[in-house]
């Protein structure tokens, strides 16, 4: 059952519309009660599902109803994949074993041009291993054809081969820095990239496949959030994405890592505070799904949403934020939190509070379905806006809590700063008088090691704002513009 909820919770609303037509079709009989399982998980029944379907305690149905379920998952999953990018690696497969059994058949010419055909599409997808496959396919064949040069087919074969291994290479460089991401949280950013590329042999240049590309930063920006370093990410980032230019113009077939790279670099800007150089991007990958199939980039679509918002957010625009998340925030957990936020900083408290109030999940289920950051942000804000509502009897409950719940992970990561300032906001609950207090002003200085305003990161300067913004006796929005910019 935990694996069904796991895999379920992770569906957009498309996957989840197109998991119950898929369910539908496959049901042959009116009493199947999948689909009534599903609306169960929908309503975060999931505890009671077993009783609520079989009032009488079959567990054995009960049992034999979520294997089916899961297996319908995966087979779903499976399915999804292979109608997208798989499929293409399968065609051009088709194209290699259809070719060899022409070549048995001495159909020569057609083996010929259908190998050659599957060649073109391996080269555009960047598949290593299938054109690895036709090239020992035209060496054995390489006789029959007196256009080709046994010798070129050897160089071909041998120059993939190099790519073949850097590709190898560069699995293991990704795997080694999500390891290190694990076991030394605390170590520089730029120190496990560069160790991991060093140890690998991992060279950046124009050889390197989009996919890989958008794997190596992907994990590089997973790094920059964990550790609150977008900074010192930007560099790699910008050399990861310079190795992709020199490829020249994107095949079609690999738009889908392209855009999904643009997008990584849009966030790193943004973390970093360039506003202007992070909407270019998200207007660049929006001019590119305005051609595309309709429902190709739906996810990547929602996202962008949230990122437009928070462009608009901190250049002083969160009207144009507020207008973006009321559409976005039903598709997105994202948008919802960053809701809250923007009302937060307009001081419209019970509108914050309202949304905050529609997240009632655990903190473990959004930990699953989002991350444990994310948790972090809304707990921090849900605490200051019980402050701001005169909620005190839970604010002293809730700081507990967070002190029991977050302080060890925090220490782990080396950011005792984020306990420093929930102490300040301990006491500022317990004496607001004494907030514009010089001995309060004095030890707020003294409590943070800020790395300067390029590099420090822009949500910690935003919630710090508040304090700032009590201390000052300003509007928090105008504290947090200044800080930010």
């Amino acid at each position: 059952m935990n694996a069904i909820i796991q895999i379920y919770a992770g569906f957009t609303t498309l996957e989840k519309r197109g998991f119950v037509k898929y369910l539908k079709a496959k049901n042959k009989r009116n009493d199947t009660k999948n689909l009534a399982l599903l609306k169960l998980l929908d309503k975060g029944k999931a505890k009671s599902a077993s009783t609520i379907l079989y009032p009488n305690q079959d567990k054995g149905a009960f049992h034999a109803l979520c294997k089916r379920v899961h297996d319908s998952l995966v087979d779903f999953v499976a399915s999804q994949s292979f109608a997208s990018e798989s499929q293409k690696d399968m065609e051009t497969l088709k194209l290699l074993l259809a070719s060899r059994l022409f070549f048995e058949k001495k159909h020569f010419k057609t083996a010929f041009k259908t190998l050659k055909k599957a060649e073109r599409k391996a080269k555009t997808l960047e598949n290593f291993s299938i054109l690895s496959e036709i090239y020992h396919t035209k060496i054995q064949y390489a006789h029959a054809n007196p256009s080709w040069s046994l010798q070129r087919v050897i160089r071909d074969y041998e120059v993939n081969k190099l790519l073949l291994e850097q590709d190898f290479q560069l699995n293991m460089a990704y795997a080694n820095i999500k390891e290190n991401l694990v076991k030394y949280p605390k170590k520089p950013v730029e120190s496990i990239i560069a160790e991991a590329f060093s140890h690998f042999k991992v060279k950046i240049n124009q050889d390197l496949t989009y996919k890989s590309v958008f794997q190596l930063m992907e994990i590089t920006a997973t790094l920059g959030k964990l550790q609150r370093d977008f900074y010192s990410i930007a560099p790699y980032m910008a050399e990861l994405f310079a190795a992709v230019r020199q490829k020249g113009s994107v095949p079609p077939q690999q738009k889908y890592y392209y855009l999904n790279i643009l997008y990584l670099l849009a966030v790193t800007d943004f973390r970093n505070k360039k506003f202007d150089s992070s909407k270019r991007k998200l207007q660049e990958i929006e001019n590119e799904i305005k051609t595309a199939k309709k429902g190709t980039y739906d996810a990547l679509k929602h996202k962008l949403g949230v990122m437009h918002a928070l462009n608009a957010l901190y250049t002083s625009h969160i009207d144009n934020a507020l207008a973006i998340l009321k559409l976005a925030s039903k598709a997105s957990l994202n948008a919802q939190l960053l809701l809250a936020m923007c009302y937060f900083q307009k001081e419209w408290f019970s509108e914050a509070n309202a949304v905050l109030t529609q997240l009632n999940k655990t903190d473990r289920w959004y930990e699953k379905k989002m991350d444990w950051i994310w948790v972090l942000k809304k707990n921090i804000m849900e605490i200051l806006l019980f402050i701001e509502l005169d909620k005190l009897d839970i604010v002293l409950n809730r700081l507990t809590r967070f002190s029991k719940n977050f302080s060890a992970p925090l220490r782990i990561i080396g950011e005792e700063r984020v306990l420093i300032f929930m102490d300040l906001v301990k006491t500022y609950y317990e004496a607001p008088h004494l907030v514009t207090d010089d001995r309060f002003k004095e030890r707020v200085e003294k409590s943070f090691d800020w790395v300067g305003n390029d590099q420090e990161d822009i949500f910690v300067m935003s919630f710090y704002a508040w304090l700032k913004s009590k201390i000052e006796r300003k509007k928090l929005y105008q504290v947090t513009l200044e800080l930010v910019s």
